[in-house]
Protein backbone atom coordinates (compact mmCIF):
# COMPACT_ATOMS: atom_id res chain seq x y z
CA UNK A 1 0.00 0.00 0.00
CA UNK A 2 1.28 3.02 -1.12
CA UNK A 3 1.75 6.31 1.34
CA UNK A 4 -0.87 7.91 1.98
CA UNK A 5 -3.78 5.53 0.46
CA UNK A 6 -6.89 4.70 2.97
CA UNK A 7 -7.05 1.30 3.89
CA UNK A 8 -10.79 -0.23 4.30
CA UNK A 9 -12.04 -3.00 6.80
CA UNK A 10 -15.61 -4.54 5.43
CA UNK A 11 -18.07 -5.64 7.28
CA UNK A 12 -20.45 -8.66 6.25
CA UNK A 13 -22.97 -7.14 5.67
CA UNK A 14 -21.74 -4.30 3.35
CA UNK A 15 -20.66 -7.17 1.10
CA UNK A 16 -24.52 -8.61 1.03
CA UNK A 17 -25.93 -4.87 0.52
CA UNK A 18 -23.72 -5.41 -3.24
CA UNK A 19 -25.30 -8.67 -4.05
CA UNK A 20 -28.60 -7.93 -2.50
CA UNK A 21 -28.30 -10.59 0.15
CA UNK A 22 -28.81 -8.19 3.21
CA UNK A 23 -31.87 -5.93 1.68
CA UNK A 24 -34.66 -7.15 -0.02
CA UNK A 25 -33.11 -5.23 -3.15
CA UNK A 26 -29.54 -4.53 -4.03
CA UNK A 27 -27.25 -1.40 -3.31
CA UNK A 28 -27.07 -0.73 -7.35
CA UNK A 29 -29.36 -2.22 -9.43
CA UNK A 30 -27.70 -1.41 -12.96
CA UNK A 31 -25.87 -5.32 -12.87
CA UNK A 32 -22.91 -2.79 -15.10
CA UNK A 33 -22.53 -0.40 -11.95
CA UNK A 34 -22.72 -3.61 -9.84
CA UNK A 35 -19.42 -4.89 -11.76
CA UNK A 36 -17.87 -2.05 -12.02
CA UNK A 37 -17.97 -1.62 -7.05
CA UNK A 38 -16.92 -5.76 -7.84
CA UNK A 39 -14.01 -5.26 -10.06
CA UNK A 40 -12.86 -1.94 -7.90
CA UNK A 41 -13.41 -4.38 -4.34
CA UNK A 42 -11.02 -6.96 -5.31
CA UNK A 43 -8.37 -4.08 -6.63
CA UNK A 44 -8.27 -2.92 -3.87
CA UNK A 45 -8.20 -6.28 -1.94
CA UNK A 46 -5.17 -6.81 -4.31
CA UNK A 47 -3.21 -3.95 -3.09
CA UNK A 48 -4.12 -5.10 0.36
CA UNK A 49 -6.15 -1.83 1.15
CA UNK A 50 -9.47 -3.95 1.63
CA UNK A 51 -9.48 -6.89 3.65
CA UNK A 52 -11.85 -8.11 6.74
CA UNK A 53 -11.48 -10.76 9.41
CA UNK A 54 -11.01 -14.72 9.31
CA UNK A 55 -14.43 -14.39 12.30
CA UNK A 56 -16.39 -12.87 9.02
CA UNK A 57 -15.83 -15.52 6.89
CA UNK A 58 -18.49 -18.45 8.68
CA UNK A 59 -20.86 -15.02 8.88
CA UNK A 60 -20.32 -14.49 5.26
CA UNK A 61 -20.31 -18.19 3.90
CA UNK A 62 -24.05 -18.68 5.68
CA UNK A 63 -25.22 -14.95 5.33
CA UNK A 64 -24.02 -13.65 2.28
CA UNK A 65 -23.10 -17.14 -0.13
CA UNK A 66 -23.35 -14.81 -3.21
CA UNK A 67 -20.64 -12.41 -1.61
CA UNK A 68 -18.53 -15.43 -0.24
CA UNK A 69 -18.64 -17.28 -3.26
CA UNK A 70 -16.87 -14.26 -5.55
CA UNK A 71 -14.50 -13.61 -2.69
CA UNK A 72 -13.55 -16.53 -0.80
CA UNK A 73 -10.34 -17.49 -3.40
CA UNK A 74 -8.59 -14.64 -1.95
CA UNK A 75 -7.73 -16.43 1.06
CA UNK A 76 -5.82 -14.80 3.93
CA UNK A 77 -5.20 -11.42 1.45
CA UNK A 78 -8.73 -11.05 2.20
CA UNK A 79 -9.54 -12.97 5.17
CA UNK A 80 -7.29 -11.68 7.68
CA UNK A 81 -6.15 -14.25 10.41
CA UNK A 82 -6.40 -13.24 14.06
CA UNK A 83 -2.92 -12.63 14.64
CA UNK A 84 -1.19 -10.89 17.64
CA UNK A 85 -1.75 -7.69 17.10
CA UNK A 86 -4.88 -7.86 15.84
CA UNK A 87 -6.00 -9.76 19.57
CA UNK A 88 -4.33 -6.78 21.29
CA UNK A 89 -6.25 -4.22 19.70
CA UNK A 90 -9.41 -6.10 20.27
CA UNK A 91 -8.73 -6.50 23.64
CA UNK A 92 -8.48 -2.89 24.03
CA UNK A 93 -11.65 -2.40 22.09
CA UNK A 94 -13.13 -5.10 24.33
CA UNK A 95 -11.69 -3.30 27.28
CA UNK A 96 -13.39 0.05 26.34
CA UNK A 97 -16.57 -1.90 25.67
CA UNK A 98 -16.75 -2.62 29.58
CA UNK A 99 -16.78 0.45 30.43
CA UNK A 100 -19.95 1.09 28.35
CA UNK A 101 -22.81 -0.68 29.80
CA UNK A 102 -24.75 -0.32 26.78
CA UNK A 103 -21.81 -2.34 24.92
CA UNK A 104 -21.92 -4.97 27.68
CA UNK A 105 -22.60 -7.87 25.00
CA UNK A 106 -19.00 -7.71 23.37
CA UNK A 107 -17.52 -7.57 27.10
CA UNK A 108 -19.54 -10.36 28.47
CA UNK A 109 -19.10 -12.59 24.87
CA UNK A 110 -19.68 -16.30 25.54
CA UNK A 111 -16.49 -18.18 25.13
CA UNK A 112 -18.41 -20.44 22.00
CA UNK A 113 -19.60 -17.59 20.33
CA UNK A 114 -16.75 -15.18 18.17
CA UNK A 115 -18.58 -12.03 16.74
CA UNK A 116 -16.50 -10.46 14.38
CA UNK A 117 -16.99 -6.39 15.15
CA UNK A 118 -14.42 -6.73 17.94
CA UNK A 119 -11.84 -8.11 15.45
CA UNK A 120 -13.05 -5.96 12.99
CA UNK A 121 -12.19 -2.87 15.31
CA UNK A 122 -9.04 -4.61 16.19
CA UNK A 123 -8.01 -4.66 12.52
CA UNK A 124 -8.98 -1.31 11.74
CA UNK A 125 -6.76 -0.09 14.45
CA UNK A 126 -4.12 -2.31 13.85
CA UNK A 127 -4.15 -1.12 10.39
CA UNK A 128 -5.36 2.44 10.51
CA UNK A 129 -8.13 1.55 8.65
CA UNK A 130 -11.45 2.74 8.28
CA UNK A 131 -14.72 0.41 8.63
CA UNK A 132 -17.26 -0.21 5.56
CA UNK A 133 -20.93 -1.56 7.15
CA UNK A 134 -24.17 -0.62 6.61
CA UNK A 135 -24.60 -0.49 10.21
CA UNK A 136 -25.77 2.55 11.93
CA UNK A 137 -24.94 3.21 15.68
CA UNK A 138 -27.22 4.31 18.57
CA UNK A 139 -27.15 8.09 17.53
CA UNK A 140 -28.32 7.32 13.76
CA UNK A 141 -31.42 4.39 14.58
CA UNK A 142 -34.43 6.08 14.37
CA UNK A 143 -35.49 3.44 16.71
CA UNK A 144 -33.68 2.73 19.91
CA UNK A 145 -32.89 -1.15 19.45
CA UNK A 146 -30.56 -2.75 22.58
CA UNK A 147 -28.53 -3.94 20.00
CA UNK A 148 -25.25 -3.02 19.78
CA UNK A 149 -22.94 -2.41 16.36
CA UNK A 150 -20.02 -1.59 15.06
CA UNK A 151 -20.35 1.98 15.04
CA UNK A 152 -21.06 1.51 18.67
CA UNK A 153 -17.84 0.05 19.12
CA UNK A 154 -15.82 2.33 17.57
CA UNK A 155 -17.91 4.95 19.63
CA UNK A 156 -16.70 3.64 22.92
CA UNK A 157 -12.86 2.68 21.26
CA UNK A 158 -12.38 6.56 19.34
CA UNK A 159 -14.76 8.52 20.91
CA UNK A 160 -16.27 9.19 17.43
CA UNK A 161 -17.91 7.20 15.12
CA UNK A 162 -15.28 8.85 11.79
CA UNK A 163 -13.82 5.40 11.01
CA UNK A 164 -17.07 4.03 9.89
CA UNK A 165 -18.33 4.51 6.58
CA UNK A 166 -21.16 2.79 4.50
CA UNK A 167 -20.56 1.13 1.14
CA UNK A 168 -21.91 3.97 -0.67
CA UNK A 169 -18.77 6.16 0.66
CA UNK A 170 -16.35 4.00 -0.36
CA UNK A 171 -17.62 4.13 -3.57
CA UNK A 172 -17.29 7.24 -3.92
CA UNK A 173 -14.08 8.11 -1.97
CA UNK A 174 -12.12 5.55 -4.13
CA UNK A 175 -14.04 6.40 -7.64
CA UNK A 176 -14.97 3.06 -8.14
CA UNK A 177 -18.02 4.30 -10.56
CA UNK A 178 -15.92 7.37 -12.32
Amino acid sequence: MADGEQSYVIDTCAIGDLTGENRPTTLYHNPYEVERVWQGIEQLIEARRLATVHQAKMEMRTRCPQGYKRLEHYGRRFFIPRIAPIWNATRQVLTAAAEQRTLIRYATAKANRDPADPYLVGLAIVRDAKIVTSEKGRHERTVQQNEQRIPDLCLAYFGNTGRVIHLEDLVRAEGLLA
